[in-house]
């Protein structure tokens, strides 16, 4: 649509997940959503926000089995970009937190999500909709 507050931004030559992040700060307001591109899902996004919102962490990830990049959705605070190391992917930066001590918002639900990055997922998803 024509939704001046959703912005796709892609990386053409790989630099880390994050690192693209530090690439593109000037772009990103104080609060950000992140959504690997692969991942279908039919997450709550008013719920995770709201959390992240009222926790006040610099942090909040999408969970299953409370693993920190399980769900391929984020929300940062734009000081998160002061964490960020060269050619650093996300899941690295979240352990990067982790053992600086800085809290971290999990976010626990029981949505559904599938990664679609292979031919082979991408199979699989279209049979779960058809």
């Amino acid at each position: 649509g024509d939704d001046k507050a959703v912005e796709i931004l892609y990386d053409s030559d790989y630099l880390g997940t994050a690192q693209f992040l530090k690439c593109y700060q000037d772009r990103l307001d104080d609060n950000f959503i992140v959504i690997n591109g692969d991942t279908l899902t039919n997450l709550d996004f008013y719920d995770i926000i709201e959390l992240h919102l009222t926790k006040e962490n610099i942090a909040t990830v999408f969970t299953k089995d409370n693993a920190l990049h399980s769900g391929g959705t984020y929300i940062f605070d734009k000081e998160v970009i002061n964490y960020i190391k060269d050619e650093e992917d996300i899941p690295d930066l979240m352990q990067t937190l982790i053992n600086k001590k800085i809290p971290v918002n999990l976010y626990h639900s029981k949505a559904f999500y599938i990664d679609v990055g292979t031919f082979e997922k991408l199979a699989k998803a279209r049979k779960l909709y058809e």
